[in-house]
């Protein structure tokens, strides 16, 4: 993903932390904005990246199963759980404040151990983005899915994502002055 998503986008597995010291379980990707993400924590070798600046979590698995897509949820919502801030930034108008979105959630699979369970997935899923190779992508909306059976599934997969994101816009501004109330 770091060599095809546009460059204000970085790509890295780690934590996600709030401004209260709250933080996730360990996610295997997290998309995060490069540019307005004004820090990054590091550990010896473990990256602690603000919720403000995160857009999307995924997970990979071997295997598409119940568990796995259970799995890759539970991780979604421990992102989810943390409190983000949103403070309001200068522009060319004035100042605004950014809307927080929902975080986007995934799962990215090699085999599909059940057809079944992957052709009955539902309109408002909580992960929105489902690979699985052997089988096909699924693109989960509230209302509708899109779906990739056929090959080019990785061109979709990619193309599908950066439509999403940009649908995303940017992320809100962090609060600086929380994360330093929470460190005195």
């Amino acid at each position: 993903m770091r060599t095809y998503l546009p460059e204000r986008y970085k790509v890295d597995s780690g934590f996600v932390v709030d401004y209260k010291g709250k933080i996730s379980e360990q996610i295997d990707i997290i998309i995060y904005d490069r540019n307005f993400t004004p820090f990054i924590f590091r550990g010896e070798s473990v990256i602690y990246i603000p919720a403000e600046g995160v857009y999307a979590v995924f997970e990979v698995k071997t295997l598409f199963d119940k568990t796995n897509y259970d799995y890759a949820v539970n991780k979604l919502n421990s992102v989810k759980e943390l409190e983000r801030t949103s403070a309001p930034f200068t522009h060319i108008k004035g100042k605004d404040t950014k809307e927080l979105f929902d975080i986007i959630g995934g799962i990215l699979t090699k085999k599909n151990k059940s057809t079944n369970y992957f052709s009955d997935l539902e309109k408002g899923s909580e992960l929105t983005i489902i690979v699985c190779l052997d089988h096909g992508i699924r693109v989960i909306h509230k209302d509708s899915i899109e779906k990739q059976d056929e090959s080019p599934k990785l061109s979709f997969f990619l193309l599908k994502l950066i439509e999403i994101l940009r649908g995303v816009g940017s992320v809100p501004a962090l609060d600086v002055d929380k994360y330093l109330e929470s460190i005195k």
